[in-house]
């Protein structure tokens, strides 16, 4: 198991992982970029974390494919759809996130459903259009070599 970042849950983690006796199996990974790489080689994402950051990597979670079960926002409640695209959960309860894990550790068709529907979701939400996408892309990058340039000046 790998756990991303220094959230206010990482000391209890840490704990945890000494009690349970199951420390050599837990990679704990601090200060994380770009954390595609961890995601494209992960089977579920847990997320307890409520903040922007956050949502941002539910989005990229969503769009390589990872089952997820996360805590609850307005954000996330406007997006996904609980029980169809994703596990969504009260932030403070550990009984659920427990609860929704294990289902999706045991069920397959469970977690190729939520895989499914979330990269629709993130498809049809924020690539409807893929030239247009794509279009967006390339003047976003024109745009940042002009101010580049402009400030070279």
């Amino acid at each position: 198991m790998v756990v991303l970042g220094d959230g206010v849950a990482k000391n209890e983690f840490v704990k945890r992982t000494k009690i349970l006796e199951v420390q050599e199996q837990v990679i704990f990974e601090s200060k994380v970029k770009d954390p595609i790489a961890y995601l494209k080689s992960a089977h579920i994402l847990v997320v307890t974390d409520t903040d922007g950051d956050s949502d941002e990597l539910v989005l990229k979670a969503a769009a390589c494919g990872i089952p997820m079960v996360m805590a609850r926002n307005e954000k996330r409640e406007d997006i996904f759809v609980h029980g169809e695209s994703a596990f969504l959960c009260d932030a403070n309860d550990i009984q659920a996130f427990t609860d929704n894990i294990d289902i999706l550790q045991n069920n397959i068709e469970i977690r190729e459903s939520f895989i499914k529907n979330a990269q629709a979701i993130i498809k049809r939400t924020f690539h409807g259009n893929q030239d247009e996408y794509r279009e967006s892309y390339r003047t976003s990058i024109e745009q940042a070599f002009f101010i580049d340039a402009t400030e070279e000046e």
